[in-house]
């Protein structure tokens, strides 16, 4: 919310005909309807105009549109965006320690405040509990997993005394979505969570509805409309059994059928990179399970976010595959190739270090002793006139890469961002 400190005329509605003109002295917008003013000294609230709140407090603070920390005298209380006392203005002190985003409210409160000079926490419902009283009725959980991006929702596992109850809920910012009934939980993914009942993994939708059964010994998350599930296979060695894996629907169908004994992250661009449990060859599927990268190679790295290539690996030698099945680079020339955002990859060789594009192009010549790629798509999206994607180092010179890959001194860079 963005304070104006201003003297105008204001039209303030003090019953349903008639208006009279004030000056205001200063005045905080919660919304296009509703806002904070003062006059003469003190706060009010008014909607549409209308005063909803009498001018009389001494101070205000807008933690959000809906949580306005009042003042009057030496005491603070807690106004909602209704002009309706959450916590009414009796407190010595109130402060507010949680986002939207927090996931430990209902281990720490949403805040503390002191009442009477007793200092205590405030739960999610603004009670207020004495840190005495709180020890004995505070839930203790720990965040297993989280939604991203956004991290709205969340998994939580619930502890007592310091000791795991094996007891999982779901959580939608700080409010919880299910009781802690489940025997794991993983964050919302695509709408769709996966949860254990017993020893078996299914997924639930929002409404905590099953939708793929609880068959599966282990899952993994959604990407883009599809989830790896996995049977157990044989015992290993470590008396553990060997996961086998295969593909669900968002509908719950078995789109692959378990015969893959590792996957590699998750669908990018309708591809996903699998090991074949009979021999042990890497190669990637499409959502229907057909081929697209033949089980040839000893190795696959995938990356998320928008890169659209494998990094494949054929006898200690890296290549580059497209997520179509096109071979962007043979797997002869380099020693390590690390996959980077917008396609590019740093490629190594003799110890010194280069760059290619998506097309695998050498758009940097291998001659640079460090490559530190820092190129950020919100950074960039928010500063682009800042953005380059990386810094080299060559002997004792420094410089910026640029987007189109061009190399610039750090004053050579500092001047066309100016330009």
């Amino acid at each position: 919310m963005k304070r104006k400190i201003l003297s105008l005329l204001l039209l303030i509605t003090i019953s349903t005909f008639s208006l009279i003109a004030v000056s205001y002295e200063e005045i905080d917008s919660l919304d296009k309807n509703t806002e904070l003013v003062k006059i003469n000294g003190k706060w009010g609230m008014l909607k549409y105009n209308h005063i909803i709140v009498p001018f009389i407090f001494d101070d205000v603070f807008v933690y959000t549109s809906n949580e306005i920390i009042v003042t009057i005298g030496e005491k603070r209380g807690l106004l909602n965006d209704s002009g309706l006392y959450t916590l009414p203005p009796i407190y010595d002190s109130i402060w507010l320690n949680y986002s939207e985003q927090d996931n430990v409210v209902m281990r720490d409160g949403i805040g503390n405040a002191t009442l009477n000079g007793i200092e205590g926490v405030l739960d999610e419902n603004y009670n207020f509990f004495s840190y005495e009283e709180w020890e004995k009725i505070r839930v203790d959980l720990r965040t297993v997993d989280w939604e991203l991006p956004g991290d709205r929702t969340w998994a939580a596992e619930l502890f007592k005394d310091g000791v795991t109850t094996n007891k999982y809920a779901l959580f939608d910012r700080n409010m919880p979505m299910s009781q802690f009934i489940y025997d794991g939980a993983k964050a919302f993914s695509e709408d769709l969570a996966a949860v254990k009942i017993g020893n078996k993994w299914g997924f639930i939708d929002k409404s905590l509805k099953e939708v793929v059964p609880f068959k599966y010994d282990e899952v993994k998350n959604f990407s883009e409309g599809m989830a790896a599930v996995a049977i157990n296979g044989e015992l290993n060695k470590d008396g553990e059994y060997d996961h086998i894996w295969g593909f669900v629907d968002r509908s719950g169908k078995e789109v692959v059928s378990p015969k893959y004994d590792y996957v590699e992250g998750q669908f990018v661009d309708g591809s996903i990179a699998v090991r074949s449990a009979k021999d042990g060859m890497w190669g990637a599927i499409n959502k229907k399970g057909e081929t697209i990268v033949p089980f040839i190679y000893d190795g696959i790295e995938s990356r998320r976010y928008d890169h659209q290539l494998f990094c494949v690996w054929l006898n200690r030698k890296p290549g580059l595959i497209n997520t179509k099945g096109k071979i962007v680079l043979e797997p002869t020339n380099y020693d390590d190739i690390e996959l980077k955002r917008r396609g590019d990859s740093i490629v190594k060789l003799n110890g010194k270090y280069g760059m290619l594009n998506i097309e695998g192009k050498l758009v940097l010549d291998i001659i640079y002793d460090k490559i530190n790629y820092t190129y950020d798509d919100w950074y960039d999206d928010e500063y682009p006139d800042r953005s380059g994607i990386a810094s080299v180092t060559l002997g004792d010179k420094w410089y910026i890469v640029s987007k189109n890959y061009k190399l610039y001194t750090e004053s050579e860079w500092e001047k066309i961002r100016k330009e």
